[in-house]
């Protein structure tokens, strides 16, 4: 991870939000990006805080973190592609809905 590590929310309604605010408040943060597939919740998130957006996570440039503030349903499906690609990927509790989704 580098000095100013690069981050990335995957989720940007108001939760979301509220994390990448704090990022780009942050003089620790080097860039920060937002991914949101709902309507225009990424762009208009990501003009607003003046960084990157994306409407999907497959295929973004990797960051050095990725914060997931989305449906519990997909906390496991997503962060294990992060986790699996060695990207650090703190998620809301819980990661699944049930012991049987992972």
């Amino acid at each position: 991870m580098s000095i100013n590590p690069e981050l990335t929310v995957v989720g940007a309604d108001h939760p979301g939000g509220w994390f990448a605010d704090n990022f780009v408040a942050t003089t620790a943060c080097g860039q920060c990006a937002i991914v949101d597939g709902i309507l225009d919740n990424a762009p208009a998130g990501a003009h607003k805080r003046g960084v990157d957006a994306y409407r999907d996570y497959p295929g973004i440039p990797l960051s050095d973190a990725m914060s997931l503030v989305v449906p519990t349903g997909l906390h496991y499906k997503i962060a294990r592609e992060f986790l699996e690609a060695g990207i650090h990927c703190p998620a809301e509790m819980p990661i699944t809905q049930t012991v049987l989704q992972g």
